[in-house]
């Protein structure tokens, strides 16, 4: 590196001595690593560290790391020694990131709060700001006299080959929920990050009042474009009535019975007369190039093409992609619509990088709208997921390259680079033979629960006396919440301390990836 003005003194403990020394002299950073006489370097108080550097030479050092995980304000090093001192990373092994950053003022660190926590916000920040140059350039260089309108007014946003996918969240079965539910989803769709919000009828149909009522119901509730997915004609007229911006799906069966929606666009797929649905890839192409040109000379103005992804071996993924691939070469202008949510509803797997995958292939297929559901709990979160797959992918290709190390990411349950362990050297560990008899505590007992709104955890208190709640609190941090019960004098006996604190870290883990939270009940 060059015009390295920066000096840093790095503080640790003995134990983590040679992974500072490692990952610091990646950084290319000039530094000095002082290591004091504890082995733990998170139990070295701040009063100890000043005492030790009183005796050291600070007149070439600019910065002064202390571990991240040490308790305190570093400010009582800076007041003291008259050189600035903040918390470096938790882990040695985001030195590198930390330092360079440090060095490039690309970041502020603080006395109070460990800097790993400023570099993921900052690494992520710069991506925003790119996402944000991205969309601008496509605003003043590509041309949209011919993208589909979809929404009026605000709601208004624009489909084209050109532009980034969109994507489309489906409330499933919306005919048979109430009209709180149906908001309480738009909303939750709307801030997970969906662009349209999709009224999904029951099959069958035979309910075009509730159509209507969906379509007003949710355009009032959200700012977004409202499409319906029915096969029933006379719910789409309803809705078309109700002023729908979209409507999924027609085909060669009841184009030419809804005429009445040449105004609105709609998306078009090969399903054929008798609701026959062609098998090879050819057919299903032919098909589908034959109802568009059938939409067309009926006067439809707006038409999104979806040659349908059918979930793996049923009969098969990889024909339906080869559809879509075809379709695109010989129908260049024509937007496509690609349906993740087939895929995703019918596997057993997390569906974070089910959607990552899936959106790099809407991607590469050119698809200007992405169709989602969350109709089970294995694929809630689809939405929100889906949001973040494509801006991933727009950082990817503009960059021209695959979607990593882009400042945002879908790593859940693992994690991109490995933290140091710490291994037990020296120690001969037996194992535990003796069954603790549970004994409850006179103070009372706890219950816990999880607010996914506001994605905090909630810890009630409750007296043996009457079996009714006595405290309640609130907060996002197990240990915040394990402190204030403490505080509280709600915890008498160790053991139930400690079991608060497990459970409590359970519940998070469970907030944050999305699994049910049953206290006393394994999480994995």
């Amino acid at each position: 590196m060059k015009n390295l003005t920066l000096n840093v003194l790095i503080v640790t403990g003995r134990l983590a001595k040679q992974e500072v020394e490692k990952y610091a002299a990646e950084s290319g950073v000039n530094h000095q690593v002082l290591t004091l006489p504890i082995d733990v370097a998170a139990l070295i108080p701040l009063k100890f560290i000043v005492k030790a550097l009183k005796n050291y030479d600070l007149s070439k050092i600019d910065v002064i790391l202390v571990p991240g995980l040490i308790q305190g304000d570093t400010s009582i090093i800076s007041n003291t020694l008259k050189v600035k001192a903040f918390k470096g990373p938790k882990h040695a092994a985001d030195l590198p990131i930390v330092l360079k950053f440090l060095n490039e003022k690309k970041i502020v660190l603080s006395t109070v709060k460990p800097a790993c926590d400023f570099i993921k916000d900052q690494i992520k920040k710069e991506a925003l700001k790119k996402l944000t140059v991205i969309y601008k350039r496509f605003q003043k260089t590509i041309d949209l006299k011919n993208a589909i309108p979809i929404g009026k007014g605000k709601s208004r946003i624009l489909i084209s080959r050109k532009l980034p996918p969109k994507i489309l969240a489906e409330i499933v079965d919306a005919s048979i929920l109430n009209e709180k539910e149906v908001k309480e989803k738009a909303i939750y769709y709307a801030n997970s990050g969906a662009d349209i919000i999709d009224v999904g009828m029951v099959a069958g149909g035979g309910n075009p009042k509730k159509a209507e009522k969906l379509i007003k119901l949710i355009k009032k509730t959200v700012n977004k474009p409202v499409s319906i997915d029915t096969g029933d004609l006379e719910e789409i007229e309803a809705a078309v009535k109700a002023g729908v911006d979209l409507i999924l799906s027609l085909n060669g069966e009841t184009l030419k019975d809804a005429k009445f929606a040449c105004n609105t666009p709609i998306v078009v797929t090969p399903t054929l007369k008798n609701n026959c649905f062609p098998e090879t890839v050819e057919e299903k192409i032919k098909a589908l190039e034959g109802n568009i040109q059938l939409a067309r000379e009926l006067g439809f103005k707006w038409i999104i093409a979806d040659p349908v992804l059918k979930p793996i071996l049923t009969p098969s993924l990889i024909d339906s992609l080869v559809a879509y691939w075809n379709f695109i070469k010989r129908n260049p202008e024509t937007p496509i619509l690609f349906g993740a949510g087939n895929v995703t509803e019918l596997m057993d797997a997390d569906s974070h990088s089910l959607n990552l995958l899936l959106a790099g292939l809407a991607f590469e297929l050119e698809a200007s709208i992405i169709l989602t559901t969350e109709a089970s709990n294995k694929t809630k979160g689809c939405v929100e997921e889906l949001s973040t797959a494509v801006r991933m992918m727009l950082l990817a290709r503009d960059r021209g390259g695959p979607p990593k190390d882009l400042g945002i990411d879908l790593l859940i349950l693992k994690e991109k680079t490995a933290k140091d362990e710490l291994k037990p050297k020296g120690i001969k560990a037996i194992h535990v033979k003796r069954k603790h008899k549970f004994i409850y505590d006179p103070k009372g007992c706890f219950k816990i629960f999880i607010d996914r709104k506001s994605k905090e955890l909630v810890l009630v208190h409750y007296d043996y006396k009457n079996g009714k709640p006595n405290f309640a609190f609130k907060d996002k941090d197990p240990i915040n919440l394990c402190r204030e019960a403490i505080n509280k004098g709600l915890i008498s006996r160790l053991d139930h301390a400690a079991y608060l604190g497990i459970e409590l870290m359970k519940a998070q883990i469970a907030l944050k990836t999305g699994k049910s939270y049953i206290q006393d009940s394994p999480l994995f």
